[in-house]
Order: structure tokens, then sequence, then C-alpha cells
């Protein structure tokens, strides 16, 4: 019995972050429709389509066995046909999203780094990438590190995304190198380089992209499994987070000017002032009606507040 309680449970578990996922990429896909809303225009349209093309054949024919026949049948080809097209598009475009993911969270985190954190990340890339021994540097260089028999030294800049490494920077890495005697060197950066330094560069340079170039060849670059992974944990969190805004609704509160509004109404029609009882009832329902609103638009406002970064 627990056995199958235990299958039951994975079925389920697998079922719903399957669910997930489909509603996310479909989201991200089709501006923000769900996987179902997505899933009915598609057989709206199927359906439109069988039913004109039949009723333009009933109408040249004249036979309805005819148009029902097509009908069905342009129906299953139209879904067919559809299917073949869309799920290699549907693929490609799943990689791209992830893809997408899977830079956002390396920018997040270099984003998150220190000058010397930043360093450090490195040294310990290259090191792995090479096989080699990195040491870290004391004067204008961050670290060195002997490649098939030449010295090496290694310059980290890190910047803001939006910005370049310009001529300027390299120039003064060219000036370190031969300062401190290195043969050559590699010019790192967690963002990109002008285009008009790479065409002369006399050193190996390293850009964002080369450094998820040498991630994937490490297989430490996230895969597809560590997206959809990265995608239901954040999904859960904002259920949770939304569920905890759904219990911090002030409901005692609302239900008191409820309250008052129904003790007010009834009153009224059993003192010497019933208009001044029936107008604070409808102040307090109209106060309890603000509340309320302003709690739900609060809660759908919450609910969108965690896109994925």
């Amino acid at each position: 019995m627990g056995k199958i309680l235990d299958r039951i449970k994975k079925y389920s578990i697998k079922n719903n972050n399957e669910r997930i996922l489909k509603n996310y990429y479909s989201k991200e896909m089709r501006r923000g429709k769900t996987y179902r809303a997505a899933l009915a225009d598609r057989l709206f349209f199927y359906i439109f389509l069988s039913i004109s093309i039949g009723t333009i054949l009933v109408l040249k024919t004249g036979k309805v066995v005819s148009y029902l026949y097509i009908s069905i049948l342009m129906f299953l080809l139209s879904i067919g046909v559809s299917g073949l097209f869309s799920q290699k598009k549907k693929r490609k475009k799943i990689i791209e999203i992830n893809e997408g993911i899977k830079k956002r969270k390396l920018i997040k985190e270099f984003s998150s780094f220190s000058k010397d954190n930043f360093t450090d990340y490195i040294g310990e890339l290259v090191e792995k990438y090479y096989n080699i021994d990195v040491k870290k540097e004391t004067l204008s260089l961050d670290l060195s590190g002997i490649i098939q028999g030449k010295r090496y030294g290694i310059k980290c800049i890190k910047i803001g995304m939006e910005e370049r490494v310009g001529l300027r920077e390299l120039e003064n890495f060219y000036i370190d190198l031969r300062m401190s005697g290195f043969d050559t060197g590699i010019l790192f950066t967690n963002s990109y380089f002008r285009e008009d330094i790479r065409e002369n560069a006399k050193v190996l340079l390293y850009d964002f992209d080369d450094i998820i170039s040498m991630l994937r060849k490490l297989d430490r670059y996230p895969t597809d499994e560590d997206v959809e992974a990265y995608i239901v944990d954040r999904f859960m969190d904002r259920r949770s987070r939304v569920r905890e805004e759904v219990r911090n609704i002030d409901k005692k509160k609302i239900l008191q000017f409820y309250g008052i509004f129904v003790t007010f109404y009834i009153l009224s029609y059993f003192i010497n002032y019933p208009r001044y009882y029936k107008l604070m009832a409808i102040m307090s329902f109209v106060i309890g009606t603000v509340i309320s609103g302003y709690k739900i638009s609060e809660y759908i406002r919450f609910k969108d507040k965690f896109p994925l970064k």
C-alpha cells in the first residue's frame, strides 16, 4: 500500500511540474497566454477552418455527407500537420527561453560579486579549464599561471553588463604585462569588449560568452533540467508568498465594517433618525468594500510580482 501511495505521489508531483512548465513556456511564447488558453485558441481555429472548408464544399457539391466527412477529415489533418511543424518550433523556442534564463542567472551571480570575488571565480575557472596552478598577483595584475610553457599574466575587469572594455584598458594591460615580465596574458571581463579591440589584440580576450563556453566544456553550465527545476521552484515559492499575502488580508476589519452596515441598516427601521443610520450603514458598506477591493488588487498585483530573472 505504501509503494502505491508513493507512486501516486510521484506521479502527482511530476504531473504538477509538467503543468507548471507548460504554462510558463506558453506564457513566454504567447504573450502571457496559459497553455490551456493557447490550446483552446488552436482548437477553435481548427474547427473554424474545418467548418469553413466543409461549407464551401457543400455549396459546391450539395452533399451534406461530404460536408461532415470532409470537416472531420480537415479537422484531424489540421491538428496533425500543425503538431508536426509546431513541435520543432516549440522546442527551439524553449531552448532559447532556457538559454535566456541561464544567462540571466549568471549575470545576476556576477553582479553580486565584488572585484575580488570575480577574480577568485576566474582563478578557479582557469585552473580547471587549463588544468594548471593559478597564483594570485599582488601588483597590477590579478592572477598568473603557466600554460604550455608560457607565463601568462591574467587580469579581471568587472564592470556593468551595459559597459564595454575599451582600448585604454587593453593598452594598460599590455603595460602591466611588460612591467611584470610575462610572455603574454589573458584579459577577462564579465561583460564584453568593443569590436575594434578583438581584431588587433595580442593577448587572449575572454568575455561573458567565452566564460559560458568554458563553463560548458567543464560541465559547470546549467542544464535544461536545472532550468526546469529552477522554474518550478520559483513558481512554488511565488505560490507560497501569494498564500501568505492572502493570509495577511485583514478579514476581521472587513467583517467589522460589514457587521456595522447590517446593524445600522436594521436599526434605521426602529429609531427616530432612520436616514442618519442608513447613511452610516452605507458608509460602512462602502469602506468595507473599498478595503476588500484594495486587498484583492494587491493580491493580483502580488501574484505577478515575481518574474523569473
